[in-house]
C-alpha cells in the first residue's frame, strides 16, 4: 500500500496507501511521476467515476491505462469508456462503519464462489523482489475466514480472476505500494499492481530519509496483498473518514456491526509498512456478512440503554436493526436465525425493572415471575466443540445482565460484578 491507504475494495483493499508527496526527493528516480501526469479533469468518464464515489477531492495520476486515484485505487480506462463502474446505490442509512462499495462479486448464499488469481512473469521467483509466496500466504488468510463464500485458488495458466502483476509498463508513484481495481460487472477487479522499488517514506517533512527500492519485510508483503484483494472484491478504507473519502452518491455501503474506528484493520489505508497481524473482529463480520455462505449465521449484537441516573440495561439481538435507538457495543461471536443441528433455542425474556436478559433456559418465568418471554432470538450451543466459543455470563445491579466471550473482560473487573460461568456457546470469531 501507498503512504495512506482508503478502501478494503480489501486493503477491505479491505486498495493500498493513498498519500503523495509533493516534497521529491532529487535523487529518487521517477521523482516526478506523480507531478507530470497529474488529472486535471477534462475526461467525463472519469469525473464521473470521482463524484460517484465521494472522490472529488482525490489526487489522481493518468498512468496511460489506468488512472491512479490517491496511490491506491485503479480505474481502468476501457472500463470507465464502457460504463462498468455505474452502478446503482443500495444505501440503507444507519449502519454503523466499515464500508464497502456498491459493486460486489457476483455469489449466492450455499454456493462456493471460486476466485483463480494469476502471478504474472513480471514477479521474480526468487530474491527480495519475490512476491509469490506471501501471495500464497494471503490466499490462505482469505480461505481460512469461516462462513466466508469466496474461495482463492492460485492457478499458473489458464483462465483466471485477478492477475497479480509488477508495475513495470503502468508505474505507478515511487512511494505507492501497490494499487487495485474495484470489482466491476460482477467479476472482482483486476489487475494488482505491485511496485518492486517502493520508497518508504520515513519522515514525510525530510524526502532525505526516504528509503528507495525498500526491501519489503515478508509481513508486509502478506499484509498488502489481503489488502488489495480486499479492494479487489468492493471493501473500502475502513478509516474512509479519517483519509477524507467522502461517500459521493454511490459506492460507500456500511457494513452493519462494525465501527467507524479500527486500528487492527487490515482495510485501513495509510499502512503500506504495516506488518500482517491477521483480521481484526470486524475484518471477519465484514467478510461473514457481505459474502456469508450460511446466509442463517448472524453475528450476536449486543446494546446498552440508560434508565436514569447510573441505571443501566443491555439488550441483544440477531437483527441490526431492532435497536437503533441504542447504543451499539458490539458483537458476541456469531449464533443462527434457523436450528441447525445441534443448537438450542436462545430466549429472551423482558424484565419488570427492564433489565433484560437471554438465557437457553426456557423456564425462566416459571422460576422468577418477573421474567416475561419476548422471544427466541437465534439458536445457540449448548455444550463446547471444536468450531465454537463459550459465552460468559455476568451480573451488576447498575448494568444488568452482560455476556462476553473474553473470559478475562475488563469491563466487568469493577467491584459489583458477579457470575463469570458459561451461559452457552456461538461460532468462533476465527
Amino acid at each position: 500500500m501507498k503512504r495512506t491507504f482508503y478502501l478494503m475494495a480489501i486493503c477491505v483493499c479491505l486498495l493500498f496507501s493513498c498519500k503523495m508527496e509533493s516534497d521529491l526527493d532529487p535523487v529518487i528516480p521517477d521523482q516526478d511521476l506523480g507531478l507530470s501526469n497529474l488529472y486535471l479533469g477534462g475526461d467525463k468518464d472519469m469525473d464521473r467515476f470521482l463524484e460517484l464515489y465521494g472522490l472529488k477531492n482525490a489526487e489522481v495520476q493518468d498512468l496511460g491505462e489506468f488512472y491512479f486515484v490517491d496511490n491506491c485505487i485503479l480505474a481502468n480506462k476501457d472500463k470507465l469508456l464502457s460504463g462498468v463502474y455505474d452502478i446503482n446505490s443500495d444505501k440503507k442509512g444507519n449502519e454503523n462503519a466499515q464500508v464497502r462499495t456498491t459493486a460486489l462479486v457476483s455469489s449466492s448464499a450455499w454456493n462456493y464462489k471460486l476466485i483463480k488469481v494469476k502471478i504474472d512473469n513480471s514477479i521474480p521467483s526468487s530474491g527480495v523482489d519475490n512476491w509469490r509466496p506471501e501471495i500464497e500466504q494471503a490466499l490462505e488468510d482469505l480461505n481460512d475466514v469461516k462462513n466466508f463464500r469466496l474461495k482463492f485458488e492460485l492457478v499458473s495458466s489458464g483462465d483466471y480472476d485477478i492477475l497479480i502483476k509488477s508495475d513495470v509498463g503502468d508505474p505507478i508513484p515511487y512511494n505507492a505500494i501497490a494499487g487495485a481495481d474495484w470489482p466491476s460487472s460482477g467479476l472482482p477487479g483486476s489487475p494488482i499492481l505491485i511496485n518492486l522499488d517502493y520508497t518508504n517514506i520515513n519522515d514525510p517533512s525530510n524526502p532525505y530519509d526516504d528509503i528507495y527500492n525498500w526491501t519489503v519485510p515478508s509481513a508486509v508483503k502478506r499484509r498488502n496483498i489481503v489488502h488489495e484483494i480486499g479492494h479487489c472484491i468492493g471493501y473500502r478504507h475502513t478509516n474512509y473518514e479519517d483519509l477524507n473519502e467522502g461517500p459521493g452518491s454511490i459506492g460507500q455501503i456500511y457494513v452493519p456491526g462494525t465501527f467507524t474506528t479500527d486500528p487492527n484493520s487490515v482495510m485501513n489505508g495509510g499502512t503500506a509498512n504495516t506488518p500482517w497481524s491477521g483480521f481484526s473482529p470486524f475484518d471477519i463480520l465484514t467478510c461473514r456478512t457481505i459474502y456469508n455462505y450460511d446466509w442463517g449465521e448472524v453475528p450476536l449484537f449486543t446494546y446498552r440503554t440508560s434508565h436514569g441516573g447510573n441505571l443501566m440495561s443491555h439488550h441483544w439481538s440477531g437483527d441490526w436493526y431492532e435497536y437503533q435507538n441504542y447504543s451499539y457495543q458490539g458483537f458476541t461471536g456469531f449464533f443462527y436465525q434457523y436450528q441447525k443441528s445441534g443448537t438450542v433455542p436462545l430466549y429472551r425474556y423482558n424484565h419488570t425493572t427492564g433489565l433484560d436478559y437471554i438465557s437457553i433456559d426456557s423456564n425462566i418465568p416459571n422460576i422468577d415471575s418477573a421474567f416475561t418471554l419476548d422471544k427466541i432470538i437465534g439458536y445457540v450451543y449448548n455444550s463446547s466443540n471444536s468450531e465454537n466459543i463459550p459465552v460468559y455470563e455476568w451480573y451488576h445491579p447498575n448494568e444488568g445482565h452482560y455476556f462476553t466471550t473474553n473470559s478475562n473482560e475488563g469491563y466487568v473487573s469493577g467491584a459489583g460484578w458477579v457470575g463469570g460461568g458459561v451461559a452457552f456457546y456461538v461460532e468462533s470469531f476465527y
